[in-house]
């Protein structure tokens, strides 16, 4: 893998606490030592990864969930 990178996701289709484990379950599948803050509230997720931010959007994607890149 690359070298580690932050990045923002919006993130559509997060309801509650559970929905909050599932994105940091997912993102962890993407990258084991990825590094996630989500913030069900404002519906977005910051993730300090070396996966690409296109890997994560669509493990997000394949979920049920819409994840849009916010920032890098």
């Amino acid at each position: 893998m690359s070298e580690r990178r932050d990045y923002v996701f919006k993130i559509e289709g997060m309801s509650c606490g559970g929905c909050v484990t599932a994105v940091e379950k997912i993102v962890r599948r993407v990258d084991p030592q990825a590094q996630i803050k989500v913030d069900l509230a404002a519906a977005r997720a910051e993730v300090a990864t070396q996966a690409s931010h296109e890997a994560v959007s669509e493990a997000l994607t394949k979920a049920g969930y819409e994840a849009s890149l916010q920032a890098a």
